[in-house]
């Protein structure tokens, strides 16, 4: 109801403005020139506050709400758009080598991140590892862009990503062995605001079991990899914020989904698998939580 009262506030004030600026659209249609003059262009404007103005007094929590529903839906088209993208490019996604979990379970994640970003290694840690250890019918596959500067000694952000070594280091890696390269990354972002020299990365290569001078070989196909990493984020026009993460439905459309605590993760992933709106499950879930807290 209180949707509907909304909607028929704002349908309201617009019939108003739309009624008090009769008379200017026949007198433009009538007109030689079928537009609106500078005069009536002003006219139209001030019409236009007023209205605005009107609803925000009259009704100014209904007013922030619909301006909230209207940015709703903005960011669902624009998350709409960026699955449609990212659907079509599916094959560049789950052609990533950096896998954690079974690289050919029926259900497959694709997670944006950078090497040094602290949430995409919470993710990481805190959510994608138990849930592998778990169960073996979903394959997290991890596509690095270098984003993360940090903060140099006067603690300006820089301009160049402190995260470019890691990244580089990290897929070169993978020519060798994923699952070390995976460790390597997890040693790497465990500095996160240190830099990330040559050095740094052949120690944490040898403790990890990697051989430092094919990492270094393998080198500029790694940096090749990242280029087509950050084309394929602009072509899809990934949000900015990392990780971010799609999953594949069965039918093999992608959706983008929030980076979810281990519980709430595996409900979205059993959502998904019996194919029910993992958003309905999750609301549900979070009721359930505030009725018991409740009690």
């Amino acid at each position: 109801m209180r949707h509907v009262s909304l909607v028929l506030v704002v349908y309201m004030h617009l019939g108003r403005l739309v009624f008090s600026m009769l008379p200017l659209f026949l007198v433009s249609c009538r007109s030689e020139n079928s537009g609106l003059g500078e005069k009536q262009k002003e006219e139209v404007k001030q019409l236009v506050k007023e209205a605005v103005s009107s609803l925000i007094e009259e009704e100014p929590e209904l007013f922030v709400k619909a301006v909230d529903l209207g940015m709703q839906k903005q960011r669902q088209q624009a998350a709409k758009a960026v699955e449609s993208a990212a659907t079509k490019a599916q094959s560049q996604l789950w052609s990533s080598p950096l896998v954690i979990g079974n690289k050919d379970a029926k259900l497959k994640l694709a997670v944006f991140f950078d090497p040094l970003d602290p949430i995409s290694q919470k993710f990481r840690d805190d959510v994608v590892r138990p849930i592998v250890k778990e169960r073996d019918d979903v394959g997290f596959f991890f596509i690095p862009v270098s984003v993360f500067t940090g903060e140099d000694d006067s603690g300006k952000e820089g301009a160049i990503p402190l995260s470019l070594p890691a990244a580089k280091a990290i897929v070169a890696a993978c020519s060798q062995d994923t699952s070390k390269a995976i460790v390597l990354w997890e040693k790497l972002s465990s500095g996160a605001k240190k830099e990330i020299t040559p050095t740094l990365i052949q120690k944490y290569a040898k403790e990890v079991g990697l051989d430092p001078e094919k990492i270094e070989k393998a080198g500029d196909a790694a940096q090749k990899a990242l280029i087509e990493n950050g084309k394929l984020a602009v072509q899809i026009n990934i949000p900015a914020q990392l990780p971010v993460i799609f999953v594949r439905h069965p039918e093999g459309t992608l959706e983008i989904i929030p980076a979810f605590v281990k519980d709430k993760m595996i409900l979205v992933l059993d959502a998904v698998l019996n194919g029910k709106p993992w958003a309905q499950v999750i609301t549900a879930s979070m009721q359930q939580e505030q009725e018991k807290a409740g009690d």
